[in-house]
């Protein structure tokens, strides 16, 4: 009773700022905002926000694209040395190798090609809960094991299109922590490899099945063994920097936020904020959403009570990169993270998830997850440098000072309900607020944090509402 008590003032606390924000956007103050009208607006500039914009322009629909960082991407970072002009991707790495990709970078000129991962160094396996190497340990061949979750994710494939497609019951399996689904089905053996390559910031063990099944699908699978697309120029940025430039700095406002919002079956209004102070008033036919859909972020749309009601019910995960100049690492050493008295020898979070050199001269690669709940980027910061030190003191018995280079907090991550939601049709309802006063959404919480996914999905799902 408690817990519904506390769902209802959160709702309640989000409609009361949402009714402010709807009654703000009609006085916008002093300022006189730009107008501006296009056939469809677009919050978010990530992965399927950016698509989303592309291929409506393309289609012959006007659009504009609100954007809260500097710079089109989202998860997709890469940091480039000042000094020697080597590129590091450090947030997406590479991309699903489906048809709905490879048209995406021909449309925008950006090289790809296929690549299979070599094998590095052997790395060093250090448990960072225990401070200490773990000079013994083997990771167990998982092929046999990847070859019964491949067949296991042959049985959802309706899973393939969103979770909107669950089937009605949810199979229980899909309810399960994945620690028993993998127990059950005798994968235990690819779950320490399911969780390097996947990381996020998740639990494994713990994470509800579906979760893990959508994350970490087929095509993800396949591409373990036929290989993935890299950009040629190992540079994935540029993907967003030619869609920028396809799009048009009039249809791209970075550094600009929503303040209010009226939304209506005859249309969308928004008051954009921009970073020198101006503002915008974009009078559009339709919204896009493809940001995170949490009640912090949405409440200057005016979220009405069934909206508030699906997005409060979300919590994230936190899950963070960065590079780090003076690791006090070898150039070639590789570290992983595993937990040796845990269960598949995950590793305890929150803690780091992989060190590794970084292809720019002199740097290292860092990847931290929080685990079951969201951590701040202050406290990660403090944590990995910590780990560092803690790690170099037991491997080379030298101290050293990391200090970061460039640093990145994807938070919120990876939307989840819990299994009780997911039984009782929680995405079933999310998805019937498509087209919901004029406003459509796309991104993770209606797919999953893979872009080339995203792109299919919103080719597939989205644009077609879209363009009608």
């Amino acid at each position: 009773m408690r817990l519904q008590l506390l769902k209802l003032a959160a709702t309640g606390a989000a409609l009361a700022q949402s009714r402010v924000h709807a009654h703000a956007v009609g006085h916008p103050g002093s300022r006189v905002c730009k107008p501006m009208k296009r056939d469809v607006a677009i919050l978010g500039g990530g992965s399927s926000g950016t698509y989303t914009a592309v291929r409506l322009q393309d289609s012959g629909k006007s659009v504009v694209v609100v954007e809260a960082d500097d710079a089109l991407g989202g998860h997709t970072e890469t940091y480039t040395d000042p000094v020697t002009g080597q590129h590091d991707d450090f947030g997406v790495l590479t991309f699903h190798d489906l048809p709905v990709a490879r048209d995406y970078f021909a449309r925008l000129g950006i090289p790809v090609e296929v690549v299979q991962i070599p094998p590095g160094p052997d790395p060093v396996y250090f448990d960072f809960k225990a401070r200490t190497e773990l000079e013994d340990y083997q990771m167990r061949d998982p092929s046999a094991a990847l070859q019964r979750y491949y067949g296991q994710l042959l049985r959802f494939p309706e899973l393939l299109e969103g979770f909107d497609k669950l089937p009605d019951p949810v199979p229980e399996d899909l309810l399960l922590p994945f620690g028993q689904f993998a127990e059950k089905y005798g994968i235990q053996d690819a779950v320490p490899i399911l969780a390097l390559y996947g990381q996020g910031g998740l639990d494994y063990e713990k994470t509800t099945t579906l979760y893990i099944v959508k994350y970490l699908g087929p095509t993800f699978v396949e591409g373990l063994n036929v290989g993935t697309l890299m950009t040629t120029r190992r540079n994935n940025q540029e993907l967003y920097e030619a869609a920028y430039d396809a799009l048009g700095p009039d249809n791209v406002l970075l550094s600009s936020t929503v303040s209010a919002a009226k939304r209506s079956k005859n249309g969308v209004r928004l008051i954009v904020v921009k970073a020198d102070g101006s503002c915008v008033d974009i009078r559009a036919k339709k919204l896009v959403v493809s940001v995170p859909p949490t009640l912090d972020k949405l409440s200057p749309l005016g979220l009405d009570g069934t909206e508030a009601g699906l997005f409060q019910r979300f919590t994230n995960v936190s899950y963070f990169t960065g590079i780090v100049r003076n690791s006090g690492l070898p150039a070639d050493t590789s570290v992983y993270s595993v937990g040796i008295d845990s269960k598949f020898n995950l590793p305890a979070l929150p803690g780091p998830l992989t060190i590794t050199p970084a292809p720019i001269d002199g740097m290292t690669d860092v990847k931290y997850g929080s685990g079951l709940h969201e951590m701040s980027a202050e406290e990660a910061k403090v944590a990995i440098i910590e780990d560092l030190v803690a790690l170099t003191t037991a491997i080379n018995s030298t101290s050293a000072e990391p200090e970061f280079v460039t640093f990145k907090a994807h938070t919120p991550f990876q939307p989840m309900v819990c299994k009780e939601d997911i039984a009782d049709g929680f995405y079933k309802q999310l998805w019937g607020l498509q087209g919901h006063r004029q406003t459509y959404f796309t991104g993770a919480a209606w797919q999953c944090h893979v872009s080339s996914v995203l792109w299919n999905f919103t080719e597939h799902r989205i644009l077609p509402m879209l363009l009608k």
